[in-house]
């Protein structure tokens, strides 16, 4: 089961529209990156790539922010407890 199935069991339980849906997956897959961009500059070595894996980390966790903000807007709460990781 991957983590699309898994988000699509959680809304079977849960009313979504459409709309909110869509963040909810945008919310995930930007927390995937912000945690991929994290790991990354934790094992980066070559001094020319640090400055790329603090850009990227840093994208990556505004990327996150952008689409909790946006989720906040349209009233959907956010359980932890579900972020899947």
């Amino acid at each position: 089961m991957d983590k699309k199935d898994v988000l699509d069991v959680l809304f079977e339980k849960v009313k979504y529209s459409n709309e909110q849906m869509d963040i909810i997956y945008s919310l995930e897959e930007a927390r995937e990156e912000w945690h991929s961009a994290s790991r990354f500059f934790q094992y980066v070595s070559e001094p020319d790539l640090v400055d790329y894996a603090i850009h990227r980390e840093d994208a990556a966790k505004s990327k996150f922010m952008y689409y909790l903000s946006k989720a906040r807007d349209k009233g959907i709460e956010v359980n932890w407890v579900y972020m899947i990781g």
